[in-house]
């Protein structure tokens, strides 16, 4: 099914926020990125502060290079292995220190039992086809780690399945997000279609939406339970509507949303005129607006339907809240924050240019009014 898209930043940087989110037991989790906005390598931390560590920092750039290049997409690793210098008050990881029992047995036979970083590298935005790599930091104690309690090793067969588990976890989450960009080529093509070939003929247009329409609902309907489909006057109201097909996506899938949760108890649903809902929020006219604020744009369009949906549930609008109501699936609340504090230049420049068009997130979440706050009172001038 393709769903509605979600560009929330880089795909590395989403994939990070899953694995902290998701593999809670891990002692820390880093990754190597390509940015296209600096273009140049990035590394994100979590956590970024450790008890007597001062920073960590790229080693030289060839090694780096020929880190990322390797073709296994997982492997588990010894901390040496890693392409980082990770500076503490003793000594840097990485460097060679005092001969100890643990160096010996690094050194021997039994070193893969050591191993307890799992390396995944992943597709990237790097022009020279080099992955980003994601470094998962498992507490010493999972190679102790046994079923029967018994303090036996945890077998390299046991590791590799773990290991293959995350991966394919983390591959899937890569395919969603690549169905994600094609639904988005594929809506600017069929918006470009109907402007070009309905411009001049209204009964042509009205077509080829009710036509895209009918298309998205079949979609849902190959990937649920449920069995949704519209009625007449629901098509003809569908053919009325004069925004951006990019949108027209998540008025579809409120539809199916309130119609789902009101007639839970059916498996045939109609979804009526009624239930087709034009916000003229996101009707607001983007040709002129660059590509680079497109991101912004539609996490702001994102974030005040799901305002709205929690005020419609009577929920209190903290981040927690708004997040579920996200779509096409839920984000975390620190990829919010972080997205917000990152781009917040861009979002002041969107408030300024459509200073009309998100009343209920300017005024009810939190996260969005403290970003504006630090720009230059930007709040105040916005209300």
């Amino acid at each position: 099914m393709k769903q509605n898209y979600n560009f929330i930043g880089n795909r590395t940087e989403e994939l990070f926020e899953t694995v902290k989110e998701a593999l809670k037991g891990i002692s820390r989790v880093i990754a190597m990125y390509y940015s296209e906005d600096s273009t140049s390598l990035e590394l994100l931390v979590h956590p970024k502060e450790v008890e007597g560590e001062n920073k960590i920092a790229f080693k030289d750039k060839q090694v780096v290079s020929d880190f990322r290049r390797k073709k296994n997409d997982s492997e588990w690793l010894l901390p040496e292995e890693i392409p980082l210098h990770i500076e503490s008050q003793n000594k840097i990881i990485g460097k060679k220190q005092s001969t100890t029992d643990e160096d010996e047995i690094k050194g021997g036979l039994f070193s893969s039992f050591l191993q307890n970083i799992l390396c995944i590298r992943v597709p990237g935005l790097d022009k020279n086809g080099l992955p980003d790599v994601l470094l998962i930091y498992f507490p010493k104690d999972i190679l102790t780690f046994s079923v029967a309690g018994n303090n036996e090793k945890l077998s390299q067969s046991n590791k590799q399945y773990i290991g293959n588990l995350i991966k394919d976890f983390l591959f899937a989450e890569i395919k969603k997000w690549d169905n994600n960009v094609d639904v988005h080529k594929h809506t600017l093509q069929m918006n470009q279609r109907i402007t070009q070939n309905g411009m001049n003929n209204s009964k042509i247009k009205t077509k080829q939406i009710t036509e895209f329409a009918i298309d998205l609902l079949n979609e849902i309907n190959t990937c649920s339970k449920k069995h949704y489909s519209f009625t007449q006057e629901a098509l003809i109201k569908v053919g009325q509507y004069t925004g951006k097909l990019i949108n027209l996506n998540g008025i579809i899938e409120d539809a199916v949303h309130y119609v789902s949760n009101q007639l839970y108890n059916k498996s045939n649903l109609l979804i009526e005129a009624d239930h087709i809902q034009f916000d003229p929020i996101i009707i607001e006219d983007t040709d002129t607006l660059e590509v680079r604020y497109h991101n912004m744009f539609n996490l702001l369009n994102s974030l005040e339907k799901a305002i709205k949906r929690a005020m419609d549930e009577k929920l209190d609008i903290t981040a927690k809240n708004v997040c579920q109501f996200l779509e096409p699936k839920a984000i975390t609340q620190s990829a919010i924050t972080q997205q917000l504090q990152k781009n917040e230049h861009k979002i002041s420049y969107l408030v300024k240019k459509y200073k009309n068009s998100w009343p209920l997130t300017l005024e009810n979440f939190k996260p969005l009014r403290n970003v504006l706050q630090k720009e230059h009172g930007l709040l105040r001038n916005a209300e």
